[in-house]
């Protein structure tokens, strides 16, 4: 309504014209928006220095026990080593290194026409499973290979009737007589620890499922995601790090961009994770001491050993260039272990994300651009958890008064 009586008495109620504001605008600085913004960022600087100044408290360490102060978000790194695909093959020298030695069941050659025939009714047995191996190896055909993930998806109880022994004895004629095509089918039988009791099981069925990961033919084949699913880690004997690490130094470095891809970080296989990556970036880095073992020390060891990343990146050879990559990928996978049980620090992750930033000498249109990118992306990851991580172990609790 543009027209109002006034209330004032000598005006006689003469109507008075009231114009509308003009709408004014805001500041885009003085929106709610960044206003809150401002605020979260005003809020973490001061929390942060306050952690600093402040004196340490002797109840942090008891927190630290019972809450988790610093609860980040779950998060992974994208493996972007700059790699071209290569063909990685399985490594047979993993049967070297089981415990336990293949051995030939009693024949059972007899009963693999009724099983093709008579699929739906068989009872899967430990003579159907050598059955359709030994089948396999004969025929060299993926039918086999197929009923003996179908038997194992009928029945899991038949596990415990199978000998590691002879599952070995195939497997080994399949990797060194049959098409790559059918690696994959023996893998299968070995994704439980529930075989009959035996000594070693699992250790060598850790060793054998690695061995998968690292190959090609078996990464590549249309069931891998099925396989890689099944793969349990129960326990992890932290004495096979040394034939592993044998077995990797004398593969193609490729095969680190398998083992950062599909080998899980997890509560289980954190600790081994660690320690086998740092064992790969010294040999990498043809350092001769033994490497640090305990987790924070690791962190500030690879500190110190990123001006070596830089050396390899400015020799400008190829394979030089293939191995700074590889130790990005290993030092990435290093970090999510302590993402994960909580042993970042802030001062560690700042001081690593400082060291990080170089000017690269060497110019290639292809590499360097590639790895620039990698390095990039391997810094940013590490300044974030710079900002989010605060030191609990060396500073007062900024969250709560103690």
């Amino acid at each position: 309504m543009l027209f109002e009586i006034s209330d004032d008495s000598s005006s006689e109620n003469i109507p008075v014209i009231i114009t509308p504001r003009r709408s004014q605008k805001i500041p885009d600085n003085m929106t709610i928006d960044n206003l809150i913004k401002d605020r979260e960022e005003e809020i973490k600087d001061s929390v942060l220095e306050d952690a600093f100044n402040n004196p340490i408290s002797p109840k942090i360490e008891i927190l630290r026990k019972e809450l988790q102060i610093c609860k980040l978000p779950d998060f992974d790194f994208i493996d972007e080593s700059i790699f071209n695909p290569v063909n990685l093959p399985f490594p047979v020298c993993i049967f070297d290194y089981l415990k336990t030695q293949p051995a030939e069941p009693p024949n059972t050659r007899d009963f693999f026409e009724g099983i093709f025939y008579f699929d739906n009714i068989i009872d899967a047995t430990d003579q159907v499973v050598y059955s359709l191996l030994d089948n396999l190896v004969q025929t060299k055909h993926e039918r086999s290979g197929k009923f003996i993930i179908d038997i194992i998806d009928k029945d899991f109880s038949i596990y415990p009737l199978l000998k590691l022994e002879h599952v070995l004895f195939y497997y080994k004629k399949i990797i060194t007589e049959c098409p790559e095509k059918l690696y994959i089918f023996p893998a299968f039988v070995c994704t439980s620890s529930k075989f009959e009791v035996f000594p070693n099981v699992k250790d060598d069925l850790l060793l054998l499922q690695i061995a998968a990961l690292i190959s090609s033919s078996i990464t590549t084949h249309s069931t891998f995601h099925q396989l890689v699913q099944r793969f349990k880690y129960e326990s992890i004997n932290l004495e096979l790090l040394d034939p592993l690490i044998k077995i990797v130094v004398n593969s193609k470095i490729q095969v680190i961009a398998n083992l950062t891809t599909y080998f899980p970080v997890t509560k289980i296989t954190n600790e081994f994770i660690y320690r086998f990556f740092i064992i790969l970036i010294f040999h990498l880095l043809e350092i001769e001491e033994e490497p640090p073992l305990k987790y924070n020390l690791i962190i500030d060891s690879l500190i110190s050993l990123v001006p070596c990343i830089k050396k390899l990146i400015d020799s400008g050879e190829t394979i030089q260039l293939f191995k700074a990559s590889a130790i990005l990928t290993l030092l990435e996978r290093i970090i999510v272990t302590g993402n994960l049980t909580n042993q970042l620090f802030y001062q560690q992750m700042k001081a690593l994300a400082k060291s990080m930033k170089m000017n690269l000498m060497y110019e290639d249109a292809i590499n360097l651009a590639s790895l620039k990118e990698q390095l990039h992306v391997t810094r940013v990851q590490i300044e974030y958890l710079s900002k989010e991580v605060t030191d609990i172990g060396n500073h007062t609790n900024p969250f709560f008064d103690i």
